[in-house]
């Protein structure tokens, strides 16, 4: 997911995050089956490349294809989505500030083939999530108000929008399908500086119909991670900057009730979050000293009580996204000391307690970063 206000700022220092939306049409529980990860950025020309990185067993990362596809936005706006059949979706907002969305083919060879594309009106960010052939996009749109849109793609990769909502004054946003049903939730930082939580249905014409919302305390940034059919998690940075993870649960019908909660400390540069197997996930991060820290947590289904099980830590980072792989790996995309992009394995424990660092590879500038392991 990408947001409008880029720049988070603790002790007096403004510096750009990047984080990344790793999606998946599956269910939290399923087991992830992939043959690869790709990493979507914004290089030193301002263009989106899309970059093929083949993981071997033993966690060694190779390059292999990349593809550009014209200048972004200069802004934190940028998304990459997970579609059927070794297909994924880019979404960005233009140098003219135009939504555009992308569908792109994952070759046998791992070369990346660019299929078809669609657009809209002008953006201030943008968030995406995917099931199945159906892509919903989560935008702040040109008057700073929330607008989700749904798009129905096609085999070939043809992209067609149709029905869309409003949500209200927004400024930062998040979004993921919830589950394997038709429920969408949208995480956002309001008007107010509030979490605000807001479900949607998608209806199977691609007609989308808010249900219910309900808030929270005051917020600097959000994501939304999926753990199961009901379960969901925000990880955000509170008015202090320190991390914190609430459990929901969401009924089907869309009203949303609280659960636990934990924090851990300041986050400096970036974060992310995605899901584990199982009701567990993990938070990326740069942490108050600017160095990387990957930290895994659990969250019980039945009381939605999050405990912290383990981290690992690496070096100087000043962007960071993340994906979980099969058979219990974890990649993560940042961007170094000198900006240049940095792929880094990591495998866990069968419990995620223990996270143990495995190979590395690394390209150019990157401005922005997102990425995802993609399923064969």
């Amino acid at each position: 997911m990408s947001n409008p206000h880029p720049r988070m700022r603790a002790r007096g220092i403004t510096f750009t995050v990047a984080i990344l939306l790793a999606l998946t049409f599956l269910g939290a529980d399923t087991a992830l089956a992939d043959a690869g990860m790709v990493t979507a950025i914004r290089d030193n020309q301002d263009q989106l490349k899309l970059i093929h990185w083949d993981i071997s067993d033993d966690g060694e990362v190779t390059r292999q294809g990349s593809a550009s596809a014209g200048q972004i936005g200069d802004h934190f706006t940028m998304d990459i989505s997970r579609l059927r059949d070794r297909r994924l979706a880019t979404t960005v907002r233009t140098a003219s500030d135009k939504l555009k969305i992308i569908s792109w083919q994952v070759t046998d060879n791992g070369q990346l083939r660019r299929l078809h594309s669609a657009g809209a009106g002008e953006v201030l960010g943008v968030s995406t999530t995917s099931a199945d052939n159906c892509l919903v996009t989560a935008v702040i749109d040109s008057a700073g108000d929330l607008k989700v849109i749904a798009w129905g793609v096609r085999n070939d990769g043809r992209i067609r929008r149709q029905g869309s909502a409003q949500g209200g004054r927004t400024k930062v946003v998040d979004a993921t399908f919830i589950g394997s049903s038709n429920l969408v939730a949208t995480a956002v930082r309001d008007s107010d500086d509030h979490l605000k939580i807001i479900t949607w249905r998608i209806s199977n014409s691609g007609q989308v119909s808010r249900l219910a919302d309900t808030s929270a305390g005051e917020i600097e940034f959000v994501r939304v991670v999926r753990l199961g059919e009901t379960l969901l998690t925000t990880v955000v940075l509170d008015s202090n900057w320190n991390l914190k993870i609430i459990a929901w649960d969401i009924a089907s019908n869309g009203q949303i009730s609280r659960l636990g909660d934990a924090t851990a400390g300041k986050v400096e540069r970036g974060l992310d979050a995605f899901a584990l197997n199982g009701p567990r996930l993990a938070t990326v991060l740069g942490d108050d000293d600017g160095n990387f820290k990957i930290i895994t947590w659990s969250v019980s289904p039945g009381s939605g009580a999050v405990t912290r099980l383990g981290q690992a830590s690496a070096g100087e980072i000043y962007r960071v996204s993340g994906t979980a792989c099969a058979n219990n790996r974890i990649q993560t995309a940042v961007a170094d000391s000198d900006s240049k992009l940095k792929v880094i394995s990591w495998r866990t424990s069968n419990d995620s307690a223990t996270i143990t660092r495995q190979g590395s590879a690394s390209a150019g500038v990157a401005h922005f970063i997102q990425s995802l392991c993609w399923s064969s």
